[in-house]
């Protein structure tokens, strides 16, 4: 996002009528700030692109050539592109791949005007949660320092030997001064869950089976059978917001 005021977002579908129809429809949403839509037909012209820009929220068509969107959307995670992503399409039974994706939402062309309300108040509410930052304090013992992050980088918090870890999707990992309990107890991590007594994870960034969740990065950890049931509710609601 340029400036509080402004959202960028990117549709990528290879059907030009279809971006010219879709497009107005999003700015409509605009109540509270301006949102501009940049249209592409090709996949490779955004990827081109999208390394000059960071977009807010993107639209990726499945079926287009050459590149779909699922495809599209492993190579920007690759990049480590983290623009929240809705799907679109005309083909129903695409909706169950979707899920592997990580996508915020699923729209089906034949039926935008009852799926798009949700999509968008979705993607808005995302969008002011990435924003949320909290700053951490390292233990003085480790430097002292103040990190500034955003709470949506945070994988997972841990805490061993009455220490907190907190760790980054860039890998770092900060030694914090305070307790597990604390983040426990702040509002802003909605998103977050206790797997086990000491171990706090980001929803957003996992996989779940059975008795583990795993990372992007391979990290895996074990969920506690006391908290098994309710980890899998807290994780299918997560899921549950691909868009039906």
């Amino acid at each position: 996002m340029e400036d509080d005021n402004r959202l960028l977002f990117a549709i990528i579908d290879d059907e030009e009528a279809f971006l010219l129809q879709f497009t107005p429809l999003i700015q409509k949403y605009g109540d509270c700030c301006q949102i501009h839509c940049d249209c592409f037909s090709n996949a490779k012209h955004f990827l081109e692109k999208c390394t000059l820009l960071q977009y807010d929220a993107l639209f990726l068509d499945i079926d287009m050539p050459e590149i779909g969107g699922f495809e599209l959307a492993e190579k920007l995670n690759a990049m480590g592109y983290s623009a929240p992503i809705v799907f679109i399409t005309g083909c129903d039974y695409l909706i169950t791949h979707a899920f592997r994706y990580r996508a915020l939402g699923f729209i089906r062309k034949q039926a935008i005007d009852a799926e798009l309300p949700y999509a968008m108040a979705t993607i808005l509410t995302e969008i002011q949660r990435n924003q949320d930052c909290i700053t951490l304090k390292e233990l003085l013992s480790e430097g002292g320092t103040a990190y500034t992050v955003s709470i949506s980088t945070i994988t997972y918090i841990e805490s061993k030997d009455h220490e907190t870890y907190v760790h980054l999707t860039t890998g770092k990992v900060i030694h914090s001064r305070s307790k597990l309990s604390d983040f426990c107890r702040d509002p802003r991590f909605e998103s977050f869950i206790l797997i086990n007594v000491g171990t706090f994870v980001n929803l957003t960034h996992i996989s779940l089976y059975r008795d583990r969740v795993s990372f992007e990065d391979g990290t895996t950890l074990f969920v506690s059978r006391r908290r098994a049931n309710e980890v899998r509710a807290a994780y299918q609601r997560a899921v549950g917001r691909i868009l039906l």
